[in-house]
């Protein structure tokens, strides 16, 4: 298990990451995804979310890691030595269940 940064459109869930990482390697290989997500405050609230990655699209200037570090509330610093591999995976959830 692995925090990401994650951005909710209303319909899909937007993560980043590169080509090259074991994350999007098992993806590519096998698109259905989970995703947990815990509150802070209630250690015993969560919601999981299972979905299917329907496209990995490329990102290689790096905009969609800008829209996350604002959302995060981090300046931005555009990705170093990785902008061209840099993809966003876009998961959209089939299931979900909380507590």
């Amino acid at each position: 298990m692995q925090p990401v940064w994650q951005i909710w459109d209303g319909e899909v869930l937007r993560f980043t990451t590169t080509t090259d990482r074991q994350k999007c390697r098992n993806v590519t290989a096998e698109p259905r995804v989970s995703i947990s997500v815990n509150d802070p405050d209630k250690p015993y609230r969560y919601l999981e979310i299972r979905g299917v990655v329907e496209a990995i699209e490329p990102d290689t200037e790096g905009s969609f890691f800008d829209v996350l570090a604002r959302r995060y509330g981090l300046p931005y610093e555009p990705p170093v030595g990785d902008r061209e591999r840099r993809v966003v995976l876009v998961v959209r959830p089939v299931k979900t269940t909380s507590q």
